[in-house]
């Protein structure tokens, strides 16, 4: 699998996601077209997407479970809590180092939360990196580091993008939009995207509609989509890795919902059967205990402000001034 990397490959998975899902079966009975269709029309308000992760390279391997990546979005307010905490050895990093960021467990552990108006952070390496940070300078705030951070607010933002002018932000692949289902198969066929039907069965505690997409990756790689894509070179190592491997597409909708609850992108190497992945997104309401509330007693690190001449330095213009 060589060049197969997670990074790359989960841009692939985002970038189908986009044009499959993105892309309510009262009416699509077996059709995988008029499901994935349908599916476009079915969307969360609120939803926990779960990243579970599994690859083998040679000796070497990477393991995540459900729930040690994760995003919880309020798609209707505007919020969203993205939660890592993944094993430090997969980091390459050694003891020693990590000792001195605070880290002395098995796991990194990071969550960002946007609440509508403020960007917070939580992490035990968080002291650590806040001293870093106030090293040439300046007092550090007082208060409980290893709790929440509020690091910035929207007006921060809006001043952040004033300073870089009207640069777009990147995206893996333009959003299609299709009339009907024969529009969306015409669409995914001239991309060399074929959908077929599976079975109905659970998926992620619900009753889905499972369907199978085979790919055409030099189709892809050609297509106006791809090419004009912002991260067309990254899109095309991706498209290159799988190529040399035998690999599967599954897509699951919710039956009733008509919504996605799922998808995976799995394979190994055409010439090395040690080098295996496997990569899925689980998709559902999120679980209790997962609070978009804005934290409370959190402390202020101004993280705009502080790195306020670097950002002037990348995008030009004049100072941040929030």
């Amino acid at each position: 699998m060589g060049e197969v990397t997670v990074r790359r490959l989960a841009l692939v998975l985002v970038t189908l996601v986009a044009m499959l899902a993105a892309c309510s079966p009262a009416s699509g009975g077996n059709d995988p077209y008029a499901l994935a269709f349908n599916a476009s029309k079915g969307g969360w308000d609120q939803v926990q997407v779960d990243l579970t992760v599994s690859a083998q390279m040679g000796s070497g391997s990477v393991s995540l479970q459900p729930g040690a990546i994760r995003l919880v979005l309020d798609t209707k307010a505007g919020k969203g809590l993205f939660h890592v905490s993944v094993p430090t050895s997969t980091l390459g990093i050694d003891a020693a180092s990590l000792t001195q960021f605070g880290i002395t467990g098995d796991t990194i552990n990071l969550d960002v939360l946007y609440d509508g108006q403020a960007l917070y952070a939580k992490s035990p390496i968080a002291p650590a990196l806040v001293q870093l940070l106030y090293s040439s300078g300046g007092q550090a705030p007082s208060g409980d580091l290893t709790g929440w951070l509020k690091l910035a607010t929207s007006a921060d933002f809006a001043a952040l993008a004033a300073l870089g002018g009207s640069v777009a932000a990147p995206s893996a692949a333009p959003m299609a939009s299709f009339a009907d289902a024969n529009a969306m198969k015409t669409a995914l066929t001239a991309m060399g995207v074929t959908l077929a039907y599976v079975a109905t069965e659970q998926h992620n505690g619900v009753n889905a509609d499972h369907i199978t997409a085979t790919v055409d990756w030099q189709k892809l790689a050609a297509s106006p989509q791809f090419q004009s894509s912002t991260s067309q070179a990254q899109v095309q190592q991706a498209i290159t890795a799988l190529e040399g491997t035998n690999s599967s597409i599954d897509l699951w909708v919710d039956h009733s919902a008509g919504r996605i609850v799922g998808l995976e992108v799995k394979g190994a190497s055409k010439t090395d059967a040690t080098q295996t992945f496997d990569i899925a997104l689980g998709f559902k309401t999120p679980d209790a205990g997962q609070s978009l509330d804005t934290p409370s007693g959190a402390v202020d690190v101004p993280l705009i402000q502080l790195l306020g001449p670097l950002l002037q330095g990348v995008l030009g213009g004049g100072g941040v001034t929030p």
